[in-house]
């Protein structure tokens, strides 16, 4: 049984056993070690190996980044694990994979090094995270797998210029984001533009209109209620606000959304705040200066944001746990961690979020601490990767207009129940099988 553990009484045990010892930070001799660390192929990653050097430097230890897209790095990470080959130490993944690392047993459980006084470093605050970020990024069944690496939220994006001179303030919900992006289409500009390619994209911008109509993925069984009327209505509104987006628009990406809003072509974007930074470099934006932040719209019922985002653990398998763990702490320290968000980079620490010299450089900061005060997590479950691909290719024929919306969710919901009974889930317990 998983041994759970109170992280407050642990840290003050820590900060006592500093005291009486006289020293100020754990310091653990890892000269000569060799860590490799499997990183998601983003900016983030481009900061934390600019960062390399310094560590390398102050503890003799060595590290290698290596970098994989999204659509490799959850296989190739699985079958390093599968075959215990011990060939990472560091391991970067979505939260939403979580329940599948932790139960599988893939990923340390770092309450061990945390609890270790000859490891942890007091200075690393660990009272000074989001708590809700740290708990959806990294708990699971009592156990802490994961530190916060990339904190992420989607919000809204809009032509403060465009907005003005149309006489509209950004919108609030959806219907006020279709009247605005209806008026501002125009021959040079598309009113709005929201990442919706298969799989995460898609899902991704689905959760707000989900969750603004009250609605859900699963109940406490993992039976599929994302069918339900919340769910038909939310996957209707989408679908009415494709009118105004680019041509193509299913197959577009982050990458590709935030490229036209930089192009000054769009004048509203639902957009991860970790993509933000690109939007003010003079050398990459013909729009510095001329965008707004805000929430993501919602509903009268409910403006739920969403919650993204990336953690960094360590490989169960890792033969240097103590080296990877003072990796981790440099790199996401209090210090370096304010560094790297005055050089774009996204921290959940509370200290970096409520510094004034941060705002300056990040100007949504402010909604994102809005954001918090309401926001959600994706479903953290052991098949996420396989449910994922399912619902969002079932959208995808929704939006595209070869099923009709009830029948079309009813008909995902009858493949993801079953998909859930084959990792061990009891979706049956709540009912039968969806019908379409």
């Amino acid at each position: 049984m998983k041994r759970r553990v109170n992280l407050g009484i642990a840290v003050c045990t820590i900060l006592l056993w500093g005291m009486m010892s006289g020293v100020c930070g754990a310091e653990v001799s890892i000269k000569g070690v060799k860590l490799v660390g499997s990183f998601h192929t983003c900016p983030n990653t481009d900061a934390i190996k600019k960062m390399i050097p310094a560590f390398e430097a102050k503890y003799g230890a060595k590290v290698t980044i290596i970098e994989e897209t999204y659509a490799t790095m959850h296989e190739r990470q699985m079958s390093e694990f599968i075959a215990h080959t011990a060939a990472y130490d560091l391991i970067e993944y979505p939260y939403q994979w979580l329940a599948e690392y932790a139960s599988g047993g893939h990923v340390a459980d770092l309450y061990e090094l945390i609890n270790n006084t000859e490891v942890y470093d007091p200075a690393f605050d660990m009272d000074d995270w989001i708590k809700s970020v740290l708990l959806i990024y990294g708990e699971w069944e009592g156990g802490l797998y994961a530190i916060p690496n990339k904190f992420d939220i989607y919000i809204g994006v809009y032509r403060k210029d465009l907005y003005k001179n149309a006489g509209m303030n950004p919108p609030a919900t959806w219907r006020d984001l279709k009247v605005a992006s209806q008026k501002l289409t125009s021959a040079d500009i598309h009113g709005l533009a929201i990442p919706l390619k298969v799989d995460d994209p898609m899902m991704c911008s689905f959760h707000p209109f989900l969750w603004s109509y009250g609605g859900d993925y699963f109940d406490d069984n993992k039976y599929p209620i994302f069918n339900s009327e919340s769910g038909v209505a939310a996957i209707q509104t989408l679908k009415s606000l494709l009118p105004s987006m680019p041509e193509g628009i299913l197959n577009w990406g982050y990458d590709e959304c935030q490229t036209a809003v930089q192009q000054g072509k769009i004048a509203y974007m639902l957009q991860w705040h970790a993509f933000l930074p690109g939007l003010q470099d003079p050398e990459t934006s013909k729009v510095v200066g001329k965008i707004g932040y805000d929430l993501s719209p919602g509903t009268r019922l409910s403006r739920l944001q969403s919650l993204g985002g990336w953690a960094v653990g360590i490989a169960a398998d890792s033969r240097h746990k103590e080296a990877a763990w003072k990796f981790i702490e440099f790199i996401q320290s209090k210090e370096n961690a304010l560094k790297f968000a005055m050089g774009g980079g996204s921290s959940a620490r509370k200290s970096v979020l409520a510094n004034p010299k941060v705002t300056e450089v990040q100007p949504w900061t402010p909604v994102l601490l809005k954001a918090l005060e309401n926001s959600h997590g994706r479903p953290r479950i052991l098949n996420w990767m396989e449910v994922q691909h399912t619902i969002a290719t079932g959208f995808n024929d929704i939006l595209l207009g070869k099923i009709d919306p009830e029948k079309g969710l009813n008909k995902i919901a009858a493949k993801v129940y079953e998909e859930m009974q084959r990792v061990g889930y009891h979706p049956e317990k709540t009912g039968p099988r969806p019908k379409y």
